[in-house]
């Protein structure tokens, strides 16, 4: 859990609570729902851990040393929902494509920016601005997709500046061990967290053989809009440090709303009443087919408009194919196709002890008879099925995705 910044801080603020109780109170909530979807982890790290504090006062001694930091002063916008700084071109630029000049608007959430001027220690990003170049063109998949590394790549070939990377308006963070009126900046604190995780910081030989075993990374799965945190500033920090890179990032889109209506695909927004819960999904399909339906019906890397009021036929079709897909795979296994169907219906036959095969007798009966708007129950009985042929077969699909992967374990997720 990324806990530290000054937006966290405001947030325990309005619940009369401290930074720190604040943060103890949300980790129930992600334990939580990680245990409704059924996901297992090997560590659960937050910012405020002991471990994790060390690692960061270690990186700013070993940043010192090798000369990649100075003291200075900022004078800039900052926005405090997005925890980003913007320089004034950026600034103008995006009030000037919202048709709000002088409006002093966020370019990423367009809320209003605060005006930022205060001694900072910074960090010479500038001076990687040829070796992320060079790590670009070496590697032409370390951004995936595609049109994400282009991004990426116009960003940094435009220039780069050196970063602000403490804070002394609050002190809601991790103290930099040498200049103690100031905090570190919550990125430069938060990107860490991948590499504290195995072991970053501890001298002690398990530490050590948990770096050798997992580092780098071989996937960093991120949201779409901390790609420049992800794919210039933290792998600028790592060669700062004389350490690996990971080896790609994947950059993942945003979930939108399918409008049931009028099809049309619209942002999520409480206003609106259109947020989708997990939970809300969970008691819609199950564990089971909330993964189904994000492996099937969302396109990696790109923004994807979700609807659960599907109508029966889209969802008849999702069964049929879900159907075909694991006789096929099963027959594949086979010697002989009429071994294999034998096993495959003896395989039907006993995991649903005929209860499978009534429902989808009953349901396409139904189906053919036209009687689906007669009849609300059916509606319910082919969810019912459609959800219990994903239960009988999803986690093959999972491990099969799972055992395709080299080193599943080297993953980190945001």
């Amino acid at each position: 859990m990324d806990e530290h910044g000054e937006k966290v801080a405001l947030a325990a603020a309005d619940h009369g609570l401290s930074p720190q109780a604040w943060c103890d109170s949300q980790v129930p909530f992600f334990k939580g729902l990680y245990e409704e979807l059924n996901i297992s982890y090997d560590d659960f790290i937050r910012t405020t851990d002991e471990r994790h504090v060390k690692a960061v006062q270690y990186l700013w001694e070993r940043m010192r040393e090798a000369g990649f930091i100075y003291k200075g002063s900022y004078d800039g916008w900052y926005c405090i929902h997005e925890e980003t700084f913007f320089t004034e071109t950026q600034v103008e630029k995006a009030d000037e494509e919202a048709g709000c000049k002088g409006a002093h608007l966020c370019p990423d959430c367009h809320r209003e920016l605060e005006r930022v001027s205060e001694e900072s220690w910074f960090f010479k990003l500038s001076a990687f601005q040829d070796k992320l170049l060079e790590l670009y063109a070496e590697h032409p998949d370390f951004i995936e997709p595609d049109f994400r590394a282009n991004e990426v790549r116009s960003f940094v070939e435009s220039g780069l500046q050196d970063i602000s990377v403490s804070r002394t308006s609050f002190d809601w963070g991790v103290p930099v061990p040498f200049d103690e009126s100031h905090v570190t900046y919550v990125w430069f604190d938060a990107l860490l967290n991948y590499y504290t995780a195995v072991g970053y910081g501890d001298d002690s030989p398990e530490a050590a053989a948990m770096r050798k075993r997992f580092w780098p990374a071989q996937m960093h799965v991120v949201g779409k809009d901390i790609i420049r945190f992800h794919c210039v500033i933290w792998p600028a920090m790592l060669m700062a440090l004389g350490e690996a890179v990971p080896e790609h990032i994947f950059a993942h889109g945003f979930l939108n709303v399918r409008n049931s209506e009028t099809g049309v695909v619209e942002k999520m927004s409480k206003s609106r009443g259109n947020a989708i819960a997990p939970k809300d999904v969970l008691d819609l399909l199950g564990v089971e087919g909330y993964r189904y339906y994000f492996m099937t019906d969302v396109t990696p890397g790109e923004d994807s408009g979700i609807s659960f009021r599907a109508s029966p036929q889209p969802l008849m079709v999702l069964l049929f194919l879900q159907i075909i897909h694991c006789a096929s795979w099963l027959r594949a296994s086979m010697t002989a196709m009429r071994h294999a169907w034998r096993r495959w219906t003896t395989w039907v036959l006993r995991t649903s002890s005929w209860s499978l095969s009534t429902q989808l007798t009953t349901t396409l009966r139904t189906l053919l008879l036209g009687r689906w708007q007669k009849t609300p129950s059916a509606q319910q009985s082919l969810q019912r099925l459609f959800i219990r042929c994903l239960s009988l077969s999803a986690s093959a699909h999972i491990s099969l995705c799972h055992s395709c992967l080299p080193h599943p374990q080297r993953f980190f997720v945001v």
